[in-house]
């Protein structure tokens, strides 16, 4: 019997539309929207994507062979440098002196971690899709 396996550029992409789905479902349940009366029914299905982001990782995926990991290793050293620079800007905008003036509320950090993690996760699929089809 064969079983059923998801390629590994499939499940990058499948990450970061589960990403882009929290990111929406974030923006939409703040009040500047008017869908409060919808909170209760926003919140739920918030919370089951976060959910099914989570399990993501449990989903049978195909076996990396030596060229998957070496495409991986370069699509990792790559985010990881977006990854340092996103987290010092933000590490920038709290901390640096000269943004005191700027209102960053806890709402505001937490929006721009969602949007680098969308960032990073749509990175990590594209550039793994790209260096899979031009072969390293």
């Amino acid at each position: 019997m064969r079983t059923n396996k998801i390629k590994l550029a499939n499940q990058l992409f499948f990450k970061s539309l589960v990403v882009f789905l929290i990111l929406v479902l974030y923006i939409v349940s703040r009040d500047n929207f008017g869908f409060n009366q919808y909170h209760n029914i926003i919140s739920k299905i918030y919370y089951s994507v976060l959910v099914l982001y989570g399990l993501t990782g449990f989903i049978k995926q195909e076996k990396v062979d030596e060229l998957a990991e070496k495409i991986l290793y370069r699509v990792n050293n790559i985010v990881l440098v977006v990854v340092n620079i996103g987290l010092f800007l933000l590490a920038i905008l709290v901390a640096a002196p000269m943004y005191s003036n700027v209102n960053v509320t806890r709402d505001v950090i937490g929006l721009l971690i969602l949007i680098l993690l969308f960032i990073i996760t749509t990175l990590k699929a594209s550039l793994f899709y790209y260096y899979n089809r031009k072969g390293l």
